[in-house]
């Protein structure tokens, strides 16, 4: 029996092709399958009173060949025929010699589903079918390969403080060797990394904007350059947030909060996600907000905003890379005790805390820790999910 393919390696343009000669017996047999056995396609006498230029085969049964192409050569072992559109556009006769040929015009890894092009020719080249089908490839249970290849090395974006620098450690911790992004805090970048390596861990810094396509592209060669892959990518990058009645906020602003952290993640995704893809495997962990969910802070728009549109965007990029073996996930932490609250009065933030079931704010710690595990074993077949880091405020 022929052995199915991996859905990653079907292209546009892919074909498979069937020369067959369709003779009486193909007909009786046809005939004695389904009862059909309409004189037009068994009485030759008849067949010829009516100008057909003989007998004629059954439209289903040079469908059927169609089917034959689709099951066994393209896609092949696996397919599932899900819909067709068909236009018959001149009969078949007994004894004429057919192509059958599958094309594919459209890939769908997401659904797995393929759009063929079909087109049926005779002995004189004419076209006496063609139309389109869809079909979805399957696979079986025993031949799904989970994602049981190890994160090594994984780029966290921002990670030169906060929960950057958290995440980063943990991740070192872990095993991982890590390179620190940062964008101007050299010093913070350099601190964090002497950290993981007087630990006995590997980072590296490397300095990009990663609102900036030809700085990603940097970061991401750098990478695979100084570790040999990128397995693994957390987008935690953003930019200040200075509160603002939203009649005093400027679309500048908010394009401002979503080129912080819906661009760079954009971006990063883009430049870490086909490497993935080629390998079969990969994690990518995007640092959102709780404030993008229920009632949001007053004076913060663009970065409500940014930050919910940074977690649809989590869902999309899930759906597409899932079946690649690449899970997208998303970490929303409260308001976490970091240098950017130190502003904050006490009092406000031991009010948020008692509002919480778990009565405090979160740690840095605890967001490395949910980062952690969706990088690890743990974390391998969950995606598409954002993992609210609330002390209980979220209850889903």
């Amino acid at each position: 029996m022929a052995q199915s393919r991996s859905f990653a390696d079907f292209k546009v343009g892919d074909s498979g092709s069937l020369d067959r000669v369709v003779s009486a017996a193909d007909v009786a047999h046809f005939v004695d399958l389904t009862g059909d056995d309409n004189p037009v396609h068994v009485d030759a006498e008849y067949a010829a009173g009516l100008g057909t230029g003989g007998r004629v085969v059954h439209g289903m049964l040079t469908a059927g060949y169609i089917s034959t192409v689709i099951g066994t050569i393209m896609p092949g072992p696996g397919a599932l025929w899900m819909s067709e559109r068909f236009n018959f556009r001149a009969p078949v006769l007994i004894d004429d010699r057919i192509h059958v040929e599958v094309t594919v015009r459209h890939v769908s890894p997401a659904t797995r589903v393929l759009v063929l092009d079909v087109m049926v020719r005779n002995q004189y080249n004419k076209v006496v079918l063609d139309g389109e089908a869809h079909v979805q490839v399957l696979e079986r249970m025993n031949e799904m390969a989970p994602d049981t290849k190890a994160v090594e090395t994984v780029v966290v974006t921002g990670g030169g403080r906060g929960i950057g620098a958290a995440i980063a450690k943990k991740l070192a911790s872990d095993g991982l060797r890590v390179v620190v992004n940062y964008r101007s805090d050299e010093a913070h970048a350099a601190e964090t990394v002497a950290m993981i390596t007087a630990d006995g861990g590997t980072a590296s810094a490397c300095r990009a904007d990663v609102t900036d396509a030809d700085d990603v592209a940097a970061l991401m060669a750098y990478a695979a350059e100084t570790y040999g892959s990128v397995d693994a990518l957390v987008n935690n990058a953003g930019g200040p947030t200075e509160p603002r009645p939203l009649v005093d906020t400027t679309w500048d602003e908010v394009e401002g909060h979503l080129r912080s952290h819906l661009r760079s993640s954009f971006l990063c995704v883009g430049a870490a996600l086909p490497g993935m893809i080629e390998r079969g495997s990969g994690r990518i962990v995007n640092v959102t907000s709780q404030s993008a969910y229920g009632v949001p802070p007053p004076k913060m728009t663009g970065y409500v905003v940014a930050k919910a549109a940074l977690a649809a965007f989590t869902r999309c990029a899930a759906l597409e890379a899932g079946p690649y073996g690449v899970t997208v996930n998303a970490v929303a932490p409260g308001m976490t005790d970091t240098a950017l609250v130190a502003d904050i009065p006490q009092r406000t933030k031991m009010t948020l805390a008692a509002q919480a079931p778990l009565r405090r704010l979160s740690r840095v710690e605890d967001v490395a820790d949910v980062v952690s595990f969706l990088l690890g074993a743990g974390g391998a077949f969950v995606t598409g999910q954002t993992i609210h880091l609330s002390g209980g405020q979220v209850m889903t």
